[in-house]
């Protein structure tokens, strides 16, 4: 079995193993989320447009229940990204865990800064970020700096006019790895791993999103599918398990695709 089938079979066996709590449709995911700048719930719930294919933009969504965490937090998730524009492809997207005081409207600057960092950084936070163009690279970093803790070299993905990447994440015992898999080519595929404690960095609780933003070069970057799985040693109150649950359906489906294909 090749590195990136195991990774895509790990991450449906983890996602298929929960049972929602959330009795809400899948095809509603991005209901219960907070936007700013460009980005917008798009297709009644189903898709979150972080910026349009235009030029100099910023955007950024969290859901609006907080993540409780602890020392024993631990999940599994999983997004599929689209990014589409004509080459040279810019900027790039970040899944962001955050607990900046301007909360669910937290939003950085746009350009290379990808919605998360440079002017109006979002921190105390958490990212992984995925850059087209300024280091073309998959990373981790905190406090509003892209890749401080870790990054990884992809493709020269600016260069075309469509990317399709399934990322899957997991975090316990205060490590996060996460893999990029290319949605098309399965063959190509990026993983980046760093020790960072969510706890630590972010307080006791913090909101889930992503952020985007384009420069002089920009692309439709959207977010087609999201699951979120977690646990952990304080149980969290029902409704945050039951925000966070909701998309788990949709990369399961994803995934199981991908193995029969």
């Amino acid at each position: 079995m090749s590195r990136s089938s195991a990774v895509l079979r790990s991450a449906a066996l983890a996602l298929g193993a929960i049972t929602l709590l959330s009795a809400r449709d899948a095809a509603a995911q991005f209901t219960g989320i907070a936007t700013n700048g460009s980005a917008a719930v798009l297709d009644g719930g189903s898709t979150l447009q972080l910026t349009p294919n235009l030029g100099s933009q910023a955007g950024s969504a969290f859901f609006t229940t907080p993540l409780a965490l602890d020392a024993g937090t631990a999940f599994t998730a999983g997004f599929r990204v689209s990014l589409q524009g004509t080459p040279t492809q810019a900027d790039g997207i970040a899944l962001v865990l955050q607990s900046d005081p301007r909360g669910t409207a937290a939003l950085g600057a746009g350009g290379g800064a990808i919605g998360y960092s440079s002017s109006g950084a979002i921190t105390p936070s958490v990212a992984l970020t995925l850059q087209t163009y300024f280091n073309n690279d998959l990373a981790i970093g905190t406090n509003g700096q892209i890749g401080n803790i870790a990054s990884t070299q992809m493709g020269n993905l600016g260069s075309r006019s469509s990317n399709i990447f399934d990322v899957v994440l997991s975090y316990g015992g205060g490590v996060l790895t996460a893999t990029a898999i290319n949605a098309v080519d399965a063959a190509e595929s990026y993983t980046v791993s760093g020790n960072v404690n969510l706890a630590s960095v972010l307080g006791p609780q913090a909101y889930v999103g992503f952020t985007g933003g384009t420069g002089a070069n920009a692309a439709d970057q959207r977010i087609l599918s999201y699951g979120f799985s977690v646990t952990q040693a304080t149980v969290p109150e029902p409704a945050t398990v039951a925000l966070l649950g909701v998309g788990l359906v949709g990369m399961a489906g994803i995934a199981a695709r991908r193995r029969r294909a």
